[in-house]
């Protein structure tokens, strides 16, 4: 046969590429599937004026200021990591102590990103004015601005506040949404160091960190080593309901 015979025989005589050939969950073709859809979407969203000096740059450029000036003005204030370590200081000997260990670090990452946020939106805003040369994390940035997408969540994006956040699919509005009320909450539980009696765990950077202190909290109130508890817990596979009930125990008076 020839090469277009060769071809017809595959396509009309073999059967279809499925994932129950490959051994794969026909599960596996959905996720194929999604994801190309998100890429072939996200390629033409790029192509339709993504950048400030592509196609229809002025309304671009114009998406990018309304973006970038309703997040400066929102943006929070970063957290005074050094008040905060002095206030916290005579407390971490007490009963809260491993609580108040996860507030601070969780401070710590939120201010890493509030800082890289004010920078970046900074140089954009000069970028823009002219006082600096367009970088290419400054053409990422004004990018991601116009497509509604947080910054860096492109894989080739040289911009980095998808590495210092939280993995998140949502876009950048709403992000950003979530991001102020994670500030929020930080705000709250360092006002007083009080541990607070429910807490959005999901709001957390590392939110293990937290179970972990709970978990240390506990051994420490009733003199138990950490060790055994950890091991009791997965030796019976009821790590997460031990941990709600040690939870509920710490905050029962003595």
């Amino acid at each position: 046969m020839d090469y277009e015979s060769y071809i017809t025989y595959a396509e009309t005589s073999m059967p279809p590429e499925s994932p129950l050939l490959f051994g794969l969950h026909p599960n596996a073709e959905i996720g194929y599937l999604t994801n190309s859809t998100e890429k072939l979407f996200f390629d033409i969203l790029a192509m339709g004026g993504g950048g400030v000096d592509g196609v229809g740059g002025d309304d671009s450029s114009s998406v990018v200021r309304d973006v970038m000036t309703s997040i400066q003005e929102r943006l929070p204030d970063e957290f005074e990591m050094v008040v905060l370590s002095l206030r916290a200081k005579p407390l971490l000997e007490g009963p809260a102590g491993p609580y108040i260990v996860v507030a601070l670090q969780e401070c710590a990452r939120m201010n890493v990103l509030l800082s890289m946020i004010r920078t970046s939106i900074s140089d954009l805003d000069k970028g823009l004015k002219g006082q600096l040369n367009m970088s290419q994390a400054m053409e990422d940035l004004a990018t991601a601005f116009t497509l509604n997408q947080w910054p860096g969540r492109n894989p080739f994006s040289k911009c980095m506040w998808e590495k210092l956040a939280w993995s998140s699919q949502k876009n950048l509005l709403s992000q950003f949404e979530d991001m102020l009320l994670r500030v929020e909450q930080l705000v709250k539980w360092t006002e007083k160091f009080e541990t607070p009696k429910s807490i959005w765990l999901p709001g957390l950077f590392n939110p293990s960190s937290y179970l972990t202190a709970a978990q240390q909290a506990t051994a420490r109130k009733n003199g138990l080593p950490l060790g055994t508890l950890l091991k009791w817990c997965y030796d019976y596979d009821l790590f997460p309901l031990t941990l709600l009930i040690l939870f509920i125990y710490m905050q029962l008076p003595t």
